[in-house]
């Protein structure tokens, strides 16, 4: 890979709006492992420099970040003449593990849906998706709801097996007369203060089914946890930013979540994050 290339990549990173969190965060890891095992970076300054450019090409990406602190802190403490090596096997891991967590979330987020429930989801997100296939002999009807057209959507639909299905624009969704168990929805992040970051419209939808007593649970491994949003031109004008009062259950790799039990977590990366920008990791 020459620099060239690396600076063209980052750039797709940047403009790809067809890429969920999820995905970019596996194309960042693969990125990162690539440009190690492609190019020579004999010290972890260099390294620290190119994982943070990869991050920062979608700063609202959390995940994105968070692996670019495990690589660069992988490198910083092994030993000398492995450090290159041990943070390449930290990216190659990093992006298995992204790439099976949304199965996993799926499986993990089984008991919050009921027998013979009416589910409701929004989004793109491969986890609700995966949660809604795995769990559709308890689903009795889904309403399928987007706040832009059906167009782009069907490749992330569920496709289940006798279930009532339709599709709902959010602003045709009357909760007067929709029959609504629980809402399942993906996110960009989960912030130290309680809050959820997640695409426009989540917001308006988690408000109503508050006010009707909808059930709302978030799926997201802990990689999105983040003590705040970075801004360095950050895309946030397409990003709904959630107060925890309006989720009931987080899903997670370790299991199944209230927001307030995460903060304590997203709060200890702070330095890290810090760390990684000033070049003190």
């Amino acid at each position: 890979m020459e620099w060239s290339e690396l600076r063209t990549e980052i750039q797709n990173l940047k403009t790809d709006s067809s890429l969920t969190p999820t995905a970019i965060a596996s194309a960042g890891s693969d990125l990162i492992y690539r440009v190690l095992s492609e190019m020579y970076i004999g010290e972890p300054e260099p390294l620290r420099k190119i994982a943070l450019a990869i991050s920062d090409s979608q700063p609202s990406v959390v995940a994105l970040r968070n692996v670019s602190v495990a690589v660069v802190r992988t490198a910083q403490e092994a030993r000398v003449g492995d450090r290159m090596a041990a943070a390449g096997r930290a990216a190659s891991r990093l992006k298995r593990l992204i790439d099976k967590t949304p199965n996993e979330l799926g499986r993990r987020g089984q008991p919050l849906i009921e027998d013979n429930s009416n589910v409701a989801i929004f989004g793109h997100s491969s986890a609700v998706k995966y949660a809604t296939t795995m769990g559709q002999e308890k689903i009795k009807s889904l309403v399928i709801i987007t706040s832009n057209s059906f167009d782009d959507l069907d490749a992330t639909l569920p496709h289940l097996t006798g279930v009532k299905e339709k599709k709902k624009l959010l602003k045709d969704l009357d909760f007067n007369t929709e029959v609504i168990d629980c809402l399942l929805l993906g996110c960009t992040a989960f912030l130290a203060n309680g809050t959820i970051v997640a695409e426009s419209g989540t917001k308006e939808l988690v408000e109503k089914c508050f006010e009707k007593n909808i059930k709302v649970h978030f799926f997201a491994d802990t990689l999105k946890l983040a003590p705040w949003l970075p801004k360095e031109n950050s895309n946030t004008e397409n990003l709904d930013i959630i107060p925890g009062k309006y989720v009931d259950h987080v899903v997670t790799e370790d299991g199944i979540r209230r927001p307030d039990q995460l903060l304590d977590a997203a709060a200890d990366l702070a330095p890290m994050w810090e760390k990684l920008r000033t070049g003190d990791i």
